[in-house]
């Protein structure tokens, strides 16, 4: 399957997801890099509002998977942080 055919049938919406904090909304905004053994995908915040990622806390990324036809995985243990 093709990158674009994935991205065009999968949900673009995630959410940052740390324990004892809100969950802070983002988006996959359409934009990638890869080579042969990577790809990258960037992302926005929803609203730059509640774009506060707290110091110090450890956030996973949670894609939404809702009705879409390809779901996104996330690599188990991937963490960020500010």
């Amino acid at each position: 399957m093709q990158l674009r055919e994935f991205t065009s049938g999968a949900d673009p919406h995630f959410v940052l997801r740390s324990p004892g904090h809100p969950d802070i909304p983002i988006h996959y905004n359409g934009l990638n890099c890869n080579n042969a053994e990577k790809r990258g995908f960037a992302m926005c915040f929803d609203d730059p509002a509640q774009a506060k990622l707290v110091p110090g806390a450890t956030y996973s990324l949670v894609p939404r998977n809702e009705k879409a036809s390809h779901l996104w995985k996330v690599i188990e243990g991937l963490r960020i942080s500010q």
